[in-house]
């Protein structure tokens, strides 16, 4: 399976996101393909970006900074899906972005599970792909005094802790577009292990701030079984104003 991951200079205007996806999407070759968070700014953009799309093949998962102009979903971050030359509304969008919403408000644990067992998750090249957006991978938390060991949250909540495993159980693929880098990667690489274990792929693409940062090996990482991925290719777009790198699994 090919798998394409892209991220975007931070700056970058709205219109020269959406010519770029299109552009992005119409020549590549991958069954799937990520796209970092914040991908499109409005509702509008997909609708143009389904007038451009010519490529009917590829799978790609595209979030949308702004969607209010969709009267089911008025929210942010809402998740697009693209196959077979469309790309439709997900009808989700993010729940949390760090660890402090969760901790107060453990019931979203629930309804991101919720998420994850409904409009979260579709097959691409016969595996089973699944999407936690950005900072929702505080499902997750480490123990700190165990070399930060990755456990689920809500591990002592027994119903919930087995709808998470039972989840894992039937992922092949976890994507966690991002809208900018995380801090703390000795944590997160932990996560990384810990989504990526027991033969499944871990997938994370994230924005960067300027030509300085593109390369950053904290924007984009591939992991499978536990396992960091190296790319097959290496894209970058004119003027630094994107960044694509190809895997295998």
């Amino acid at each position: 399976m090919v798998i394409q991951l892209v991220s975007y200079k931070s700056t970058l205007r709205a219109d020269s996101r959406l010519r770029h996806t299109a552009e992005i999407i119409n020549s590549s070759k991958a069954d799937m393909i990520l796209f970092a968070g914040h991908t499109l700014a409005s509702h509008r953009d997909v609708d143009e970006l389904n007038t451009l799309i010519v490529n009917d093949k590829a799978t790609a998962v595209i979030e949308v900074k702004k969607n209010a102009i969709s009267v089911l979903n008025p929210v942010c971050n809402s998740l697009f899906l693209l196959r077979n030359g469309v790309v439709k509304d997900m009808f989700t969008h993010q729940l949390f972005t760090d660890s402090k919403t969760i901790n107060a408000y453990p019931e979203l644990g629930e309804h991101l599970m919720l998420e994850l067992e409904t409009r979260r998750n579709f097959s691409a090249a016969n595996r089973n792909v699944s999407i936690i957006q950005c900072g929702e991978n505080n499902i997750l938390r480490n123990v700190q005094s165990e070399g930060n060991r990755a456990v689920f949250r809500f591990e002592h909540d027994a119903i919930l802790n087995q709808r998470f495993a039972d989840y894992l159980n039937n992922t092949d693929i976890i994507l966690n577009p991002m809208h900018s880098p995380m801090g703390n990667q000795p944590k997160m690489c932990k996560r990384r292990e810990f989504f990526s274990d027991n033969n499944r792929a871990y997938f994370s693409t994230a924005n960067y701030d300027d030509e300085e940062s593109i390369y950053n090996k904290s924007v984009q990482y591939a992991c499978f079984n536990g396992k960091e991925q190296e790319p097959k290719k290496v894209e970058v777009g004119k003027r630094n104003s994107y960044i694509v790198r190809t895997f295998v699994i």
